[in-house]
């Protein structure tokens, strides 16, 4: 189904729309049905007004990517635009919305599975008539299938994939689109309020029998209601209870239940003041409460998008590798949220602390980590903050701080201040989007970095060969061990069509699951890519020309492993092909290239 994305509002307090939208074409007519995760970011697609394709890239899917109502602006100039919807579409939402609550709260929070559950809650003539609109227009939309000619001719791209009435390409979608100017089902029914669903994972089970190993269950019981104490703690320092929804919400997962606690959250955010949408706001959702409800969302979005085999082996291999009491930053959704909820205690900080870098200048964040570590370590305070966005405008000349640039370098400075004002803690990082000040300090620890105290002039030979053996280890029981210093990028392309895109496993020593393991293959490829991009940067900053190849030795290595992990990753894919590109290996880099371009072409 169509979907129209989010006008976000971030927790610092000011707009952000997708950076590559102009103000002629910014109108946004639909989007991918879910972001595409790759390198520390997710990656959403937008087709405009002007039938341009756009795309924007955000560090975190849950902050970046929530569908909901169209905003008033965008609705008055689809009411200006003849060409767009009809002027009823805020008309049919508003009307439908008491139905959408109605069932809501008749279900447990529960969204509805199909459009025509909805009917014994709309009450008046005028909610019975908007609900059969919508689903004629439901209908409508399933009779719009792209062609098979177009399916035949190669033209699906599930880099551009959107949900409706069957799957198809940007371009097939366009047409469909300026064929029945716009007035397709899925992009009214879900204008109405994330109608069928949300979230991208896959898991649908309402218990805990979905997760096969018992550690892992026990220990998120554990983090579950630790969360939950959090957050009653919380409210009754307020001189408040907890909010309903939040009890429906933790009730939900102490039981497993993802759906339950998906469509909660998504029902919740649709009153978060961190987003945009047509009601009022609730101040309620905010601060260390829901710092406590995102992260016990996160946890079950990571549970359902990777399964329990790799999300807790993802998430004990970064905890066995970091020392007690050492400060960690995890920037991705599973670096954040896998970690912290397989900790022992992230509330206690045992057996260390954990933060994301992503969220330090989100100040209900920082309120949220003073509550947990403010009598144990440093964490920045209302004026740190204050300085570090002046710092950031004044170096910048900007009167306003809009942008992931400019949020992240802000977040960078902040992560700066938690780094000196805790000189007797080890630090290490997950890293999401690089921050420039770390990489002199920086040095490979398994999955991720440690952050040393001082800068680094070179990384030793004895660091080097750690992290070599280590992923050369790693990997062999996820893509088999036949990938070796000698290995050539032809070699890699051969295993990737093979094992991949055809799916062929005679000869495959690996593991099959992972192999179909989308979210953990660009996670562990996301993983090794930011090896590879420390060498480079370790490369370009060389004192000798022996350390300099030494260095260009080991990103091809890391580069080759990403690409053998996830060969459908462009972003690690365009940052291979340039280092291949500087080394004077063209033909490699568009070997790259061409890997990643028969994945787009894969049905």
């Amino acid at each position: 189904m169509w979907i129209w994305p989010r006008r976000i509002k971030s927790k610092c307090g000011f707009l952000q729309r997708a950076n590559a939208l102009d103000q002629k074409s910014r109108l946004i007519l639909a989007a991918s049905k879910r972001p595409i995760f790759y390198n520390g970011t997710w990656t959403r697609f937008y087709l405009l007004a002007d039938q341009t394709i756009r795309s924007y890239a955000g560090y975190n899917s849950i902050q970046q990517f929530r569908v909901e109502y169209p905003s008033d602006e965008d609705l008055a100039a689809l009411r200006d635009n003849p060409e767009s919807l009809s002027e009823n579409l805020r008309n049919i939402m508003t009307t439908m919305a008491p139905v959408l609550n109605a069932f809501s709260a008749a279900n447990n929070g529960k969204m509805p599975d199909d459009l025509a559950q909805l009917a014994p809650y709309a009450t008046t003539p005028e909610q019975q008539a908007a609900l059969r609109q919508v689903l004629q227009m439901k209908q409508n939309a399933k009779s719009n299938k792209p062609a098979q000619g177009d399916k035949a001719a190669g033209k699906h791209d599930p880099s551009y994939e959107f949900s409706g009435g069957g799957v198809c390409s940007m371009e097939t979608a366009k047409n469909l689109l300026m064929k029945t100017t716009i007035r397709s089902a899925g992009l009214m029914i879900l204008g109405i309020g994330l109608f069928i669903g949300g979230g991208c994972g896959k898991m649908t089970s309402t218990s805990w029998k979905s997760i096969k190993n018992p550690e892992a269950v026990a220990q998120l019981k554990s983090f579950i209601a630790e969360k939950e104490a959090q957050v009653n703690a919380a409210a009754k320092a307020g001189g408040q209870e907890m909010m309903p929804e939040y009890k429906t919400l933790f009730a939900a997962a102490a039981k497993g239940n993802w759906p339950g606690v998906r469509d909660t959250f998504n029902l919740l955010s649709q009153r978060a003041p961190q987003y945009s949408h047509p009601g009022p706001s609730d101040n309620r959702l905010t601060g260390p409460q829901w710092a406590a409800v995102l992260e016990t969302y996160g946890v079950f979005e990571a549970f359902a998008g990777g399964g329990d085999k790799y999300c807790a082996a993802f998430g004990r291999e970064i905890i066995d590798s970091i020392p007690p009491d050492a400060v960690y930053f995890g920037g991705t959704d599973p670096g954040r949220f896998l970690v912290t909820a397989l900790c022992k205690s992230q509330v206690n900080g045992y057996p260390f602390y954990v933060l994301t870098q992503n969220a330090l200048a989100d100040g209900g964040y920082l309120a949220y980590l003073r509550s947990m570590y403010g009598d144990k370590i440093y964490i920045p305070t209302d004026a740190d903050s204050q300085q570090s966005f002046g710092d950031y405008q004044r170096a910048h000349g900007q009167a306003q701080v809009s942008g992931q640039v400019a949020v992240m370098a802000i977040n960078g400075l902040l992560a700066k201040i938690v780094f000196d004002k805790n000189p007797a803690r080890e630090f290490f990082i997950e890293e999401s989007f690089p921050l420039d000040w770390m990489y002199p300090y920086l040095e490979p620890h398994g999955l991720i970095f440690k952050i040393n105290r001082q800068p680094l002039a070179v990384l030793s030979d004895e660091t080097v060969q750690r992290d070599h053996d280590y992923w050369t280890q790693l990997v062999t029981p996820m893509i088999g061990g036949w990938l070796n210093d000698n290995t050539s990028v032809q070699g890699i392309a051969d295993f990737a069509k093979k094992v991949f895109l055809q799916h062929d496993f005679k000869a495959f020593t690996g593991d099959p699951q992972f192999v179909k393991n989308d979210y953990f293959c660009r996670i562990f490829s996301k993983e090794r890519g930011s090896d590879a991009s420390l060498y480079l940067w370790r490369m370009n900053h060389a004192g000798s020309s022996a350390d300099r190849e030494r260095m260009a030795s080991e990103a091809d290595f890391a580069f080759r492993q990403a690409l053998a992990l996830c060969p459908y990753n462009p972003q690690t894919a365009s940052t291979h092909a340039g280092f291949l590109h500087s080394q004077h290996r063209d033909s490699d880099a568009r070997l790259v290239n061409e890997i990643v371009r028969q994945f787009r072409n894969r049905k």
